[in-house]
């Protein structure tokens, strides 16, 4: 009885045996094909921030009104800009008007007070939503906050994304860009101007901040982070 014990314990021990080596062998193989895809991930965003390059050098070398169809030196009328980057629109003012207003006179606490007040509501639009939401990143960017101003443009582009609104994302790629400059993240800051170039009411704003995004991205040494894109963005 006692020989059956111990053949049935070598038995069971020579089975824990092999499915170690068996998961051994699953683990070095998923090490090594994250390894492949670290490298093809590295390569593809060097290839990324090449054609970055590229792109920014056809914008800003003379070849912008070329490149950028002639639809979008449009202006929605009465439409105004408000300490430089926040673009007040006709039709955002019966909702964010009081808030633009506080924003304009340098009340930023009223203007937080308020604009958190609507972004209380249930009843906004997702739409309506986006443009609360960039407000008070621009009132907080304002303030010198650096993250949370991120965080809200992050937030606002996957409601855009939701609604399948091009250029409602696309204005929601200028106020991020913004943010990404504010941070230092230059090349993360250029894709995104780079994604707004074709919004209509935004061009020359945009225009102006990827050539700052740019110039502070090629000021950079070669080997900082900060003149590829990070592997976060999306």
């Amino acid at each position: 009885m006692s020989g059956n014990s111990n053949r049935e314990i070598v038995e069971a021990v020579k089975q824990l045996v092999a499915e170690r080596d068996i998961l051994r062998a699953k683990l070095n193989l998923a090490n090594s094909v994250i390894e492949e895809e670290q490298r093809v991930i590295y390569h593809q965003s060097s290839l990324l921030s090449e054609a970055h390059s590229r792109l920014s050098q056809l914008l800003f070398n003379g070849n912008v009104e070329a490149a950028t169809p002639a639809s979008t030196n449009h202006r929605t009328t009465n439409s105004e800009w408000i300490n430089v980057t926040w673009l007040a629109l006709p039709a955002n003012k019966a909702l964010l008007g009081p808030t633009e207003e506080a924003f304009r006179r340098g009340a930023r606490q009223e203007a937080l007070n308020s604009i958190s007040t609507i972004l209380a509501r249930d009843d906004l639009h997702p739409g309506e939503r986006v443009y609360a939401k960039l407000l008070l990143s621009e009132i907080l960017r304002s303030t010198g906050n650096a993250t949370a101003p991120l965080l809200h443009t992050e937030q606002a582009l996957e409601i855009a994304r939701g609604l399948n609104d091009y250029h409602l994302g696309s204005v929601v790629q200028f106020y991020r860009g913004l943010c990404f400059l504010h941070l230092k993240r230059y090349a993360d800051a250029s894709w995104c101007f780079v994604y707004a170039l074709h919004t209509m009411d935004y061009k020359e704003q945009v225009e102006l901040h990827l050539t700052i995004a740019e110039k502070e991205r090629k000021a950079m040494p070669p080997t900082d982070p900060r003149r590829m894109i990070s592997e976060s963005f999306e």
